[in-house]
């Protein structure tokens, strides 16, 4: 079954080996105090530098590569998590520990879910007996490491919940693309299909199904401090969506396609990103970035994967399409403008974590 969260890594088989540059961003957050100092111990020592840094999981390759190697950036800085055809998808960060899920195998349509600890080897996340597989997101709950993807085997495919490695089963013919801990609950995103044979978007609470529209799939999810539920995802007409509390609404769109990536809530107001296609002319293809649901003005880019608002700032990870059926190059954008890129080769910047600390 492909899901959207597949179909917005566009650029996933045109990544590499090589580090990121940044661009100048004179209004950057990164590495700079953006709090007023706070008392940290009892002698009255003041550390008065909020660090913000910046983690973006990806996968980078040469021109001529047919499949790209996953990479983890931090602050623009790139580092190689594998040598063999794979792929980094989402990224969370614990006490200066990195954690990065996706997907690593030699054979291109045989490759395993893992994820990477500190940039050592990756930990396969199945037994090997699957066709394929892959770890579409990752969280952490106290010293548990949570991963949800899908497996396939030639009976069909089937999503999944591991944690630490045990898998749990949540549905067949099904896929799971986001994960949100909310106090001591669990919720997933994905879609399943129906005994109708129709696709039906939904969540799993703690492992129970919450279905919502069909012929969807739901590809983010994000609760506000009143418990209202926000889950965006797109129709199979590619329509980008939201649902707020199970009711659905269109989100506006300039291209023949789109999708709605993912969503964040900060205060009272919740954002979407995604990537729309319009044929395979060039130059059509275009980021969407949605604030409660209306779109914004935001131009460079022709897709939006992950976003991220800290304080008073907005992170989003992309890229960038420069002619048609062409490989993307990768982008960060801080308050819509460019705060790294890789500009001299393939890749793509997909999920997105910001860590601060003293």
């Amino acid at each position: 079954m492909k899901t959207y969260t597949c179909l917005t890594l566009i650029g996933l088989l045109f990544t590499s080996l090589l580090s990121c540059k940044k661009s100048s961003a004179p209004n950057s957050a990164l590495n700079k105090p953006t709090a007023p100092p706070i008392d940290t111990s009892a002698t009255g020592t003041k550390h008065d530098t909020l660090i913000t840094d910046v983690y973006v999981a990806g996968s980078i390759a040469s021109i001529s590569a047919k499949t790209g190697h996953a990479q983890l950036w931090k602050n623009g800085v790139g580092t190689a998590l594998s040598n063999v055809p794979s792929t980094g998808l989402h990224v969370v960060v614990s006490n200066g520990n990195t954690y990065v899920c996706g997907n690593e195998g030699v054979l291109v349509d045989n490759r395993r879910a893992v994820y990477w600890k500190n940039f050592g080897y990756s930990t396969p996340l199945t037994d090997g007996n699957d066709d394929s597989s892959v770890a579409n997101d990752i969280a952490l709950q106290d010293s548990d490491i949570l991963c949800v993807g899908n497996v396939s085997y030639k009976a069909g495919e089937k999503a999944v919940f591991w944690r630490n490695r045990q898998m749990t089963t949540l549905a067949g013919n099904a896929t799971a693309t986001r994960i949100l801990i909310k106090g001591n609950d669990i919720y997933i995103t994905g879609s399943y299909t129906g005994e109708d044979g129709n696709v039906i978007a939904c969540y799993w609470k703690n492992g129970i199904i919450h279905s919502l529209n069909t012929n969807a799939e739901a590809s983010g999810i994000a609760i506000d401090d009143n418990s209202n539920i926000y889950v965006c995802g797109s129709t199979h007409n590619a329509t980008p969506v939201y649902w707020k509390n199970d009711v659905m609404t269109v989100l506006a769109k300039t291209t023949k396609w789109a999708y709605a990536n993912s969503i964040v809530i900060k205060g009272n107001d919740f954002y979407i990103v995604g990537t729309g296609i319009d044929d395979f002319y060039v130059g059509y293809d275009q980021a969407y970035y949605w604030k409660n649901g209306e779109p914004q003005y935001f131009s460079g880019a022709s897709g939006v994967n992950d976003i991220a608002i800290v304080g008073n700032n907005t992170f989003m990870t992309g890229m960038k399409i420069f002619y048609s059926h062409g490989p993307g190059y990768a982008r960060l954008w801080e308050n819509t403008t460019i705060a790294y890129l890789v500009s001299d080769m393939p890749a793509t910047f997909n999920g997105l974590y910001i860590d601060q600390h003293y």
